[in-house]
């Protein structure tokens, strides 16, 4: 994950990337999440059905304050994970509101 987010840092011209199912744990959701603080071209982000947790999950919506440019984000979890269900999981949707209410 760090090469594809290093190569996405300066790019313009992709819109949509659709990740789900890459086997995305939290360091490479991190590593995703350093390159939409520069990123303005992407209007849609995929990342369902990958292997972070909810620590992973808030560092990377805590990343999105920064990103005017994310329109759309897809992060469905698999039929037997239900992130809201755990104790985290209010937390991390928590900062994603909160970094994304001024976008």
């Amino acid at each position: 994950m760090k090469e594809i987010g290093e190569g996405l840092r300066e790019n313009e011209y992709l819109e949509e990337l659709y990740l789900s199912n890459n086997l995305i744990n939290d360091s490479g959701l991190a590593h995703l999440a350093c390159f939409l603080e520069t990123n303005r071209s992407l209007q849609l982000l995929d990342i369902s059905r990958n292997l972070f947790g909810p620590e992973g999950f808030s560092k990377f919506a805590a990343k999105l304050k920064d990103n005017a440019g994310l329109t759309h984000l897809i992060c469905q979890r698999g039929r037997d994970q239900d992130l809201s269900q755990e104790p985290e999981g209010f937390e991390c949707f928590k900062t994603l509101a909160d970094s994304i209410k001024d976008n």
